[in-house]
């Protein structure tokens, strides 16, 4: 499990839509995430969000419970 600290927005996964001999329709689905500021932005449609983990710590389930009950209260 991470425990996430610093996760910053990175770019989207979806379409990539462009003009066609019918109109608009889809072009590619990139295998890579689009990252925010890409050119092809403006013709993509998001279907997720991804965030890049910059810094975070592996946890146990079992270490990730006793940090709970230590701190609800």
């Amino acid at each position: 499990m991470f425990l996430a600290q610093s996760a910053p927005l990175y770019g989207t996964t979806g379409t990539l839509y462009g003009l066609g001999a019918d109109g608009v329709q889809p072009v590619t689905q990139p295998g890579a995430p689009l990252p925010y500021g890409h050119p092809d932005t403006g013709c993509f449609l998001a279907s997720q969000r991804i965030r890049r983990l910059h810094t975070y710590r592996i946890l146990k389930v079992d270490e990730l419970l006793q940090q709970l009950r230590t701190h609800s209260g």
